[in-house]
């Protein structure tokens, strides 16, 4: 994670509902220099064709072919459904224009092994956060040993199987597809999505879960972050569910406490890998907070931290000024 990105960040007002609370979050440098399409948008434009490898297919790859201009965008936790089976994007990608490209996935529909469409289609879901927040501790620890951006598709199994029970699903599910959990509860994730308003100009969301930081991404383009802000909310969103512990909503509080996770970011070792597409992969570790930062050519593309579950770790010096907005 940048130190200047961290800095560069600039708090709106903060929404709340329920155990959840957003802080919308701007970057006070301004957009970014780099146009791209995301992943909904490219597919849409018939720009960006996702498809197995082969005939016979690879569960932890895919590969994409951008027919477009721009380089294509694909998030951490993204997920694509169709084909033999759905994935989700293992790591943040930068897909070069005019370019093919095989991709690192994870498979999030266990119990199908068949083609059920030709290609792929954006399934409208990032995957819940504590799946993100593992396969991110999986695919580091797989970095750190020069194996790439593989995951732990058992661990990846294991969450999607928790997700089942938090949300009522898993009597329903007879392929095991996270995109069963989030069609269920697919009404409520909608109602509760609309406490949180994407505004003008936005780059990204600091999400607090009963009152304590859980998780934060922001993007270069507010153009390509307002077409992920729906996706990103949801996929905290149902994290929420089943939680009933009321949360004294003061914003002053609930912002030193979104300060001290950015704090504890600061303080984090980076270790820099090649991206799969262009650019590099900044990986975050600190003793309370994990993270990546997908970065081109000097600029932060898409940024995520998650807060560790660990025991209390220490607050960091980093400056505080000029966040509030």
């Amino acid at each position: 994670m940048q130190k200047e990105l961290l800095s560069q960040i600039v708090f709106g007002e903060m929404q709340h509902y329920g155990p959840v609370a957003v802080l919308p979050l701007y970057l006070s440098s301004g957009p970014g220099a780099l146009d791209y399409l995301t992943l909904v948008e490219a597919i849409g434009q018939m720009m960006l064709k996702v498809m197995e490898v082969s005939e016979h297919g690879s569960v932890p790859e895919l590969k994409v072919i951008n027919t477009g201009p721009l380089p294509i965008l694909l998030v951490s936790g993204e997920e694509v459904k169709g084909a033999k089976q759905n994935r989700i994007v293992n790591t943040s990608i930068l897909v070069p224009a005019m370019a093919e490209l095989v991709i690192p996935v994870s498979c999030t529909e266990s119990g199908r092994w068949h083609y059920d469409a030709p290609d792929f289609e954006d399934s409208g879901n990032i995957s819940n956060m504590e799946m993100r927040r593992s396969a991110d501790e999986s695919v580091r620890s797989s970095l750190d040993t020069g194996r790439g951006h593989r995951s732990d598709q058992g661990l990846v199994w294991d969450k999607i199987e928790a997700l089942h029970m938090k949300v009522g699903s898993d009597n329903i599910s007879n392929t095991r597809a996270m995109n069963d959990a989030y069609k269920l509860r697919g009404n409520e994730l909608e109602e509760a999505a609309g406490h949180f308003p994407l505004l003008p100009g936005q780059n990204g969301i600091l999400v607090l879960l009963e009152g304590k930081a859980a998780g934060m991404d922001i993007v270069s383009q507010p153009g390509a972050f307002s077409r992920l802000h729906g996706k990103l909310v949801k996929s905290y969103l149902i994290e929420s569910f089943g939680k009933v512990v009321k949360v004294d909503y003061g914003q002053e509080a609930l912002q030193r406490e979104a300060l001290r996770f950015l704090d504890d970011a600061a303080a984090g070792e980076v270790k820099v890998f090649k991206s799969v597409g262009l650019g590099e992969d900044h990986r975050l570790l600190a003793p309370e907070v994990q993270g990546s930062c997908l970065v081109f050519n000097g600029e932060a593309i898409h940024s995520f931290c998650f807060r560790r579950e660990t025991k209390e770790g220490h607050m960091a010096s980093f400056s505080r000024r000029n966040r509030l907005m």
